[in-house]
């Protein structure tokens, strides 16, 4: 969450044409970011992946996935933790936490 929240629009409309090309062209589409741990230089950037994770609910329960409702989420968690990694299904939208 380096980027400026004023380019979230642009970054919106790119992810829904990353989204809409891997679902016409391979059927599933994924992403993941892992905002800002371990960075030297500041960016930004998304995982766009012909691909469909799976989730265990068990992995919910246990904390170790949170869902979220989107990147506000995300910047929030990046605000109060300094980082955060971000894992969307196609269908849902997660935070990963590391183990406690």
């Amino acid at each position: 969450m380096h980027a400026p929240e004023t380019w979230m629009e642009e970054f919106h409309a790119a992810q829904e044409r990353v989204r809409r090309f891997l679902l016409e062209t391979f059927g599933h589409a994924a992403f993941y970011e892992n905002g800002g741990a371990r960075q030297e230089v500041p960016h930004a950037h998304l995982h766009g992946l012909p691909y469909r994770p799976r989730v265990k609910e068990k992995w919910v329960e246990k904390e170790r996935l949170v869902r979220i409702s989107g990147w506000e989420d995300a910047r929030r968690e990046c605000e109060a933790a300094g980082h955060y990694f971000y894992l969307e299904t196609g269908e849902e939208r997660f935070l990963i936490r590391r183990y406690k």
